[in-house]
């Protein structure tokens, strides 16, 4: 009789232990810090900030939306994240794109009252506005799926 119940112990002891191991192995899984940003805070900020310098452009007449504030928010981002830009009028759109320090300019068509950029084999299309615009395209990888978010 004694042997059944120090079996029981045994039994008891060995769950108990199996039960606290599985237990630091949900939280070491669930606490794993992911490297992704969310592509839409990305898009908000960039709309905000593409505005300012728009307005900045205006009044001191410069061209930092075309030159300067693409490469550095491109910069700012790093190189996991792709943007794409387009900007120009109804008349004449140029893309582009920064990759490792340098421009490469990206095919772009032009119809009535639209505009589109080609990004890794899909066209991407955007109405105009009167005036100058200013559209982008932002992708990333994350676990072999591609995000896009336009603006």
């Amino acid at each position: 009789m004694k042997r059944g119940k120090q079996g029981q112990f045994y039994l008891i002891a060995a769950i108990m232990i199996v039960s606290v191991m599985i237990g630091f192995l949900s939280i070491i899984n669930y606490a794993r810090k992911t490297s992704s940003i969310d592509l839409e805070d990305v898009r908000d900020e960039l709309l905000i900030e593409s505005q300012k310098v728009s307005e900045y452009d205006m009044t001191q007449n410069q061209i930092k939306l075309e030159d300067d504030f693409p490469k550095l928010y491109s910069d700012y981002l790093g190189d996991k994240i792709d943007i794409y830009f387009l900007t120009g009028n109804s008349t004449n759109m140029t893309g582009y794109h920064y990759a490792g320090g340098s421009k490469e300019w990206v095919s772009t068509n032009l119809e009535s009252g639209s505009a589109s950029i080609n990004v890794n084999g899909t066209d991407y299309e955007f109405d105009l506005g009167e005036g100058k615009s200013f559209y982008f395209v932002i992708t990333q990888d994350i676990g072999g799926e591609r995000y896009v978010v336009t603006g």
